[in-house]
C-alpha cells in the first residue's frame, strides 16, 4: 500500500484556547484519548486519525517527543516526522496526524505523548483499528533449542501459519547464527491461504560454551516484509577433564605381527623382508629387548614361527621359515586385514596365538602386499571394520598400529594401489612403505621399528571439545598432533614421546547429546 500524504505545516495546526483552564504551571490535555481507525478492506489505503494537544495551564507547556508501544505499534505512526521538542503557549494547541497502516488484522498500541506537565509527563492515547491484510505466525517464537553439549547435535520444527484474513506470498526463508542450520523447508515461492501452514527443520549444533541466538528469517508480502522468528541455544561441557600417562623407563613391550602375500609375483619382496629381518631386529633393540614377533599368513591366523622374542635361539632362521612357508595354501593371501584380525582373535581364550598378545604391549601389524587389500572381495569385511575389530579385541585403539608394505596410491609404478592398507595404515598412525622402492632401506627398517615402540596415539577417557585440546609432553605445549574423533585419541605427527615422557593432555568434556 503505496501513498502519499499532503501534511499542512506545523503552524498550521497550532491553534489558541481559553487561558488558564488548567492548573498551575505547565499543563496539558490531550483529546480524543481513543482513536478508533475502523476496519481496512483488502485494498485499501490508509486511514489518518487526528489529536489535539493543547497547553491548559498558567505556563508553556514543552512537548518533547511523542512514541508509540504496544503489540501493533508497528501499524502506526505519525504523518509527519515529530520536529523534536515542541513548544505550546499558554492557550495554544497543536494537531497530530496518526497513521494506520495496519500489519496485522487486528491491531492496538498507543501513542505516548510526552511533555514537562509535571502531573502527567507522559499522556497516551489508544489506537484500534482492523484490517484484511496477509500476515504470517511463526509458532514457537522464540524457538528455544535448551542445552546442548558442544558438538552435539538437536532438530527442531517451527510451523509457519497464515493468520491473516488475505493469501500471503513466502519468496525466502533463512536461518542466520553460526550454531543453527535449516534443513528442511517448502519449496519457494509458496502461497499460504488463510489457515494454512507449512513447516521448517532446523539443526541447533552448539560450538562454543555458553548462550547463543540465531534467526529463523521469512521474507514475504505481509506488511512487515521481513518476519524473524528468534532462535536460542547453550553450549555446555561436561566438565574438565585431564588425562596423563608416564612412558615407563626401560624396555617398553611390543607385539609384532608380519603378513605376507604369498602369491607368485611376492617371491623378491619375501627374500627382502627375511634378507632385513636382522636390521629391523637391530634398529628395534636400540628402544627394547622385550619384543615378540610372530609370522601369521595362513587363512586360520595361526602362526607359522612360534612366538619369537630375544631369547629364542634361532629367531632369524625362524623367521625365514615362517615367511617363505606361511601362507602357501591360503586362499586370503591377498586379504591380509582379515588374516590379520584372525590371528589376533586367536590370542584369546585357547586360540593358537595364545600368550601373544600382551597387557600393556604395543601390538604392531606389518602387512606386505602388492595386490590391494581384497578381503571384501572375498566376502569378507571392509578394511575399517576389519581395524575396529582389532581394535575391540586390544581393547585400547591407542595400542594398535598397523603399518603396510605396498603400491601407494596413485603413484604406483609396479604393483596395484594397495586401497585398504594405506586406509588402514591412516587410521591407526603406521608406516607406508612403496614396495616399488628400495624399501628395505636400514633408514625404513628404523621406521618401523621405531612403530614398533613409540606410542604415537593417546586414548581420551572422555568425549572432548576438540577445540579445547591442550597436549603437553614433560611440561611443554606441543602442537604437532591431531584429534581422532572415531577412536577418540589424540595422534601425534611425528617425534613421538620417548621412554620416561609424562604426557598430560587437558580438555573440556562433551556435555550430554540426548
Amino acid at each position: 500500500m503505496i501513498f502519499v500524504l499532503a501534511l499542512a505545516c506545523s503552524d498550521q495546526a497550532i491553534h489558541t484556547i481559553e487561558d488558564g483552564v488548567g492548573g498551575d504551571g505547565p499543563q496539558i490535555d490531550v483529546s480524543p484519548e481513543v482513536l478508533d481507525f475502523g476496519e481496512l478492506g483488502a485494498d485499501a489505503e490508509p486511514v489518518i486519525k487526528t489529536f489535539t494537544i493543547a497547553s491548559i495551564g498558567t505556563q508553556p507547556v514543552a512537548v518533547e517527543d511523542i512514541t508509540f508501544d504496544g503489540e501493533g505499534y508497528n501499524s502506526f505512526h505519525l504523518a509527519q516526522d515529530w520536529p523534536g521538542t515542541l513548544k505550546l503557549d499558554v492557550g495554544e494547541s497543536y494537531d497530530v496526524d496518526v497513521v494506520f497502516e495496519p500489519w496485522g488484522n487486528d491491531e492496538w498500541a498507543r501513542a505516548l505523548v510526552h511533555s514537562n506537565d509535571p502531573d502527567t509527563k507522559i499522556w497516551p492515547v489508544e489506537l484500534m483499528g482492523s484490517a484484511v491484510v496477509p500476515e504470517l505466525d511463526v509458532d514457537p517464537d522464540p524457538l528455544d533449542h535448551g542445552q546442548l553439549g558442544i558438538g552435539c547435535e538437536r532438530e527442531n520444527t517451527a510451523t509457519i501459519t497464515s493468520v491473516g484474513e488475505w493469501d500471503v506470498t513466502i519468496s525466502a526463508i533463512e536461518v542466520t547464527g553460526a550454531d543453527f542450520e535449516l534443513l528442511s523447508a517448502p519449496a519457494l515461492p509458496l502461497t499460504l491461504a488463510p489457515g494454512e501452514t507449512t513447516t521448517v527443520d532446523m539443526r541447533f549444533s552448539p560450538s562454543l560454551e555458553g548462550s547463543t541466538e540465531g534467526a529463523l528469517v521469512i521474507t514475504s508480502d505481509e506488511a512487515m516484509g521481513v518476519r524473524q522468528a528468534l532462535q536460542l541455544g547453550e553450549g555446555v561441557v561436561d566438565g574438565d577433564f585431564v588425562d596423563t600417562w608416564d612412558i615407563p623407563e626401560g624396555d617398553p613391550p611390543s607385539d609384532i605381527v608380519f603378513a605376507i602375500d604369498s602369491s607368485c609375483s611376492m617371491s623378491g619382496d619375501a627374500w627382502n623382508l627375511v634378507n632385513n629381518f636382522e636390521v629391523f631386529i637391530n634398529e628395534l633393540d636400540h628402544y627394547t629387548s622385550d619384543w615378540q614377533v610372530m609370522v601369521a599368513a595362513e587363512d586360520d591366523g595361526c602362526n607359522t614361527s612360534g612366538i619369537l622374542t630375544s631369547s629364542t635361539p634361532a629367531y632369524k632362521e625362524d623367521f625365514q621359515n615362517a615367511v617363505f612357508f606361511a601362507g602357501f595354501f591360503a586362499d586370503w593371501t591377498e586379504a591380509l586385514l582379515t588374516i590379520n584380525r584372525v590371528s589376533i582373535e586367536e590370542t584369546k581364550g585357547g586360540g593358537c596365538n595364545k600368550g601373544f598378545l600382551r597387557d600393556g604391549a604395543l601390538l604392531h601389524i606389518i602387512d606386505v602386499s602388492d595386490e590391494p587389500e581384497q578381503s571384501v572381495e572375498m566376502g569378507g569385511l571392509r578394511w575399517d571394520e576389519n581395524v575396529q575389530a582389532i581394535w575391540d579385541l586390544k581393547g585400547d585403539p591407542s595400542m594398535v598400529r598397523i603399518s603396510a608394505i605396498a603400491g601407494p596410491i596413485g603413484t604406483s609404478s609396479c604393483a596395484a594401489e594397495g586401497t585398504g592398507y594405506a586406509e588402514a595404515v591412516t587410521a591407526t598412525g603406521g608406516v607406508f612403505l612403496d614396495i616399488c622402492t628400495n624399501w628395505a632401506t636400514s633408514a625404513n627398517m628404523a621406521l618401523l621399528a621405531e612403530a614398533s615402540i613409540n606410542q604415537s596415539t593417546y586414548l581420551l577417557s572422555s568425549t572432548p571439545v576438540e577445540s579445547s585440546i591442550v597436549v603437553k609432553v614433560n611440561g611443554n605445549k606441543r602442537t604437532d598432533w591431531t584429534y581422532d574423533a572415531t577412536r577418540n585419541v589424540v595422534v601425534f605427527d611425528a617425534d613421538y614421546p620417548k621412554s620416561g615422557a609424562h604426557i598430560e593432555i587437558t580438555y573440556s568434556g562433551v556435555g550430554d547429546c540426548d
